[in-house]
């Protein structure tokens, strides 16, 4: 009987680090949920700033919480991307390589804060280029997406 205890312990020691809690699953990390590399899900603060990588040849969209319009969008460096807001979305294209600048975004309801790098293309999956970020609102019931 002790030799079927040590089996099923050194199984849950292989299987639990595996598992993913509740608590992770309702608290995403800055670091973006898990989906495909290049959509990024942040966790909402006013405090934070959110960096974005982009590449030239390539466009982000940023999308905002439901019912929420854009009142004004400001770049460090303007000259170097376009910028299209949609509805509650925001389309970015960076003109050049190598360029770092901030953004600010204020909307009827929030105002976020971004750090803004074009990168040069590569030709094999760069996992911290963004085709998409987008926003989860933890003081809400709702979630606001």
């Amino acid at each position: 009987m002790k030799y079927y205890h040590k089996i099923t312990l050194c199984l849950l020691a292989l299987i639990l680090p595996n598992l993913v809690s509740a608590e992770e699953l309702h608290n995403p990390s800055q670091q973006g949920l898990k989906v495909d590399s290049r959509i990024k899900t942040f966790v909402y603060d006013e405090s934070d700033i959110y960096k974005i990588v982009v590449h030239k040849g390539f466009q982000t969209s940023i999308e905002l919480g439901s019912n929420e319009e854009v009142e004004t969008i400001s770049l460090g460096a303007p000259y170097a991307w376009t910028i299209t807001p949609v509805g509650r979305r925001i389309f970015i294209k960076p003109h050049e390589e190598n360029i770092h600048t901030n953004m600010s975004i204020i909307t009827n309801k929030r105002s976020y804060q971004f750090e803004v790098l074009a990168k040069k293309p590569s030709n094999k999956i760069d996992d911290r280029l963004a085709y998409v970020v987008r926003f989860y609102y933890p003081s809400n019931n709702n979630n606001d997406q």
